[in-house]
């Protein structure tokens, strides 16, 4: 059996990944290898709850990027 598109896997399980504390994005990536992943970037270094290593069959990688913000200006 074929597993889920990364894309639909992401959809099933963003709102939930977000509502962790610490999380502040996710989205899909690339490992070394070229091999598809899930990217959850994190505000702090250590996130303060439990988060999956794996969903449905698709790596999970951890990303420490800081808070993120919109861009000042705008239109």
């Amino acid at each position: 059996m074929a597993r889920r598109s990364i894309d639909a896997v992401l959809a099933t399980h963003q709102v939930s990944l977000l509502a962790e504390d610490g999380v502040v994005g996710v989205f899909s990536g690339a490992l070394e290898d070229g091999a598809p992943c899930i990217k959850i970037a994190l505000r702090d270094e250590d996130p303060p709850g439990e988060l999956p290593r794996e969903l449905e069959g698709y790596p999970v990688v951890l990303v420490h990027t800081g808070e993120i913000r919109p861009l000042g200006g705008g239109a």
